[in-house]
């Protein structure tokens, strides 16, 4: 059957189709026919989810086209994923590919936002940068020194203001944020109610804007490690993980056993805390506030962990390029163990209370989304499983142990704010069951490759050898190489697939890095869900999705 799939590609797009690598397919599409390869792609192959689109500026490169486009698509059911390149000029415009995938909303409207990419239908609004902003700061030819200040006090963009200005009489608007407690960072929601129904609702992102992609094309790759914190700041491990896999699996890069295995431990954790976090803030937000604070002291047992390898609790920095930073303090793991169990006994009782308690089912039961609809707008992750789709990275295509672990993967049926708080409740359960697998079976060995041109040497033999010193000398100065190349890298986030699409021209910084943030998709599909509920239904279903701003802004 995977022979026959093959082969249908290869019949279609003949020579421009190709495999990268196991699971990843390219395709070089021309402007002319990329509207119908996208069609093709879409209802004759069923790659239904759309996952990013990326823009890449090669006016620093000798390409006869300045712009290049990239867009990655999902077949669930084989588990493929398909990468179709455009490359185009600045006079040329693209078609937009909204009809065929909602979730393509916001991606386009990045992509015109930061490289001045046109669509066939018109302009579009910008996204994570204020509508009197000059400019598209992603060229390679914007100067970054130029700072632009907002003189008008509304910052949302131009169209969407004008549906503030002269609402009918008998509805009005309501300003949620950007300072709102059930928000974990900042970001704006602007709800037009009639009584208590919301009859429409506008998002307003770009608050905690950092130019992460920005960044990354002047920095090392091991240097990119700490901004990665930020992204998904609840769950900072994660972020060094996929960033650490996507350069690895760049370079062909095998790491020790040992680095597997304590990546899955802080991953695992990470993943725990996380649901803490998004559990306890939606508990504060229905009205059991002693539910945050019980959430935020399990996680405060975890944090200890982390400080104790560390030195941090929040922002980890953790892993290498390579590996890990340090090998496990003596007795961690075995405390580790002592945590997991404490937290099991715990969470026991909290879950049976939350879970059967009428008042909080009254609450949660609402705001339902439909596995076609989650399909649609690019859910991944808790929301996309508490609709029912089995989907999850570290089963469908597993990577490090997740395949000589046990653990099951929670699935809702309704797909409302009850089914994703269930969801997240049992894969807590779930991942606390991997680390305590992994660390009963912990292999030994070292935490990081014993390779020149990625590990730096034994500090006591920097003094000793020359052939050591330089080695020390050059991975400071020029850092890891990756050859040229591009790759797409994708791990199982907390909110859902985080991957990094990273092009490399074989210097000490990347050319591009692309973010695909598992929030970015999810919270755009925010007004449609909560037309028609009431405001405590829309605070219900804001933290029930996890909504991290610095996840969506970057």
């Amino acid at each position: 059957m995977a022979n026959e799939f093959f082969q249908k590609l290869k019949n279609y797009f003949g020579n421009q189709f190709s495999e990268l690598r196991p699971h990843e397919l390219v395709v070089k599409s021309s402007l002319e026919s990329l509207s119908d390869h996208l069609k093709f792609l879409k209802n004759d192959c069923q790659f239904v989810l759309l996952l990013d689109i990326c823009g890449v500026d090669n006016k620093e490169r000798d390409f006869s086209k300045r712009f290049e486009v990239n867009y990655h698509f999902l077949n669930l059911e084989k588990h493929l994923r398909i990468r179709v390149k455009v490359f185009l000029d600045e006079t040329e415009r693209l078609p937009s590919v909204v009809s065929l995938w909602k979730g393509a909303e916001w991606f386009e409207r990045e992509l015109w936002d930061m490289f001045g990419v046109s669509f066939e239908d018109g302009p579009r609004e910008r996204l994570l940068n204020h509508h009197e902003f000059q400019g598209h700061p992603l060229r390679k030819d914007f100067d970054i020194e130029n700072r632009q200040k907002l003189s008008t006090p509304v910052n949302l963009a131009p169209e969407s203001y004008k549906k503030l200005k002269g609402p009918p009489p008998e509805s009005y608007w309501l300003n949620i944020g950007p300072s709102h407690p059930i928000t974990k960072g900042s970001l704006r929601i602007m709800v037009e109610l009639e009584g208590e129904k919301i009859k429409d609702a506008l998002l307003e992102v770009g608050y905690l804007h950092r130019g992460f992609e920005k960044l990354c094309e002047g920095l090392k790759y091991n240097q990119i490690i700490p901004h990665t914190d930020r992204l998904n700041y609840c769950s900072a491990a994660l972020n060094n993980i996929g960033w650490c896999k996507a350069i690895e699996d760049l370079m062909d890069l095998e790491i020790p056993e040992r680095a597997k295995a304590l990546r899955m431990v802080f991953g695992e954790l990470s993943r725990v805390v996380d649901h803490f976090i998004s559990i306890g803030s939606m508990a504060e937000d229905l009205g059991a506030p002693t539910g945050l604070w019980f959430f935020l002291e399990q996680r405060e047992k975890i944090c200890r962990l982390f400080e104790k390898y560390c030195g941090a609790r929040v922002s980890l920095s953790l892993t290498r390029i390579g590996g890990m930073s340090q090998d496990l303090p003596i007795g961690w793991a075995n405390e580790c163990l002592n945590v997991v169990k404490s937290l099991k006994k715990s969470l026991e009782d909290v879950s049976k209370m939350f879970s059967q308690l009428p008042w909080w089912m009254d609450k949660t039961r609402v705001c339902a989304i439909t596995a076609k609809d989650a399909l649609a707008w690019g859910f991944t992750g808790p929301c996309l499983r508490a609709c029912g789709i089995n989907y999850d990275l570290r089963k469908v295509n597993p990577y490090y142990f997740y395949d000589d672990v046990e653990f099951e993967i929670p699935l809702g049926s309704n797909g409302d704010v009850y089914d994703r708080y269930l969801v997240r409740s049992e894969e807590i359960k779930q991942s606390l069951k991997i680390v305590t697998q992994v660390l009963d079976y912990l292999p030994p060995g070292p935490h990081i490759v014993e390779d020149e041109r990625i590990a730096l040497p034994e500090k006591s033999l920097v003094h000793k050898r020359g052939e050591a010193f330089n080695q020390h000398n050059d991975l400071i100065k020029y850092g890891v190489r990756p050859p040229v190349g591009e790759i797409y890298s994708a791990t199982e986030g907390a909110n859902g697939e985080l991957g990094f699409y990273v092009q490399s021209i074989g210097e000490e910084t990347p050319y591009r890095v692309k973010v695909r943030p598992p929030c970015f998709p999810i919270f755009q599909a925010y007004p449609e869900v909560v037309k028609g509920s009431s405001l405590s239904d829309a605070y219900a279903t804001l933290t029930s999705m996890n909504i991290i701003p610095g996840e969506l802004d970057r």
